[in-house]
């Protein structure tokens, strides 16, 4: 699967179906991405379709549910 974010480019993700929270890629490989969270330092991996570019998209995305 090709890469969709590059190491080091902030990403945006949803928490609890209505929290749009700020991550930085550590990592993109094989469909999966690994983010450290900007606002606790903690970090996690999860697929690419788990995280959007711009935050406008992750508000598009909670209205659609």
């Amino acid at each position: 699967m090709p890469k969709k974010f590059e190491k080091g480019e902030t990403v945006y993700f949803i928490q609890s179906a209505i929290y749009i929270k700020e991550a930085q890629v550590i990592n993109d490989s094989g469909g999966f991405v690994t983010v450290r969270i900007l606002e606790t330092g903690g970090g996690f991996r999860a697929r690419q379709s788990r995280f959007f570019k711009t935050k406008e998209e992750a508000k598009q995305s909670i209205q659609r549910r």
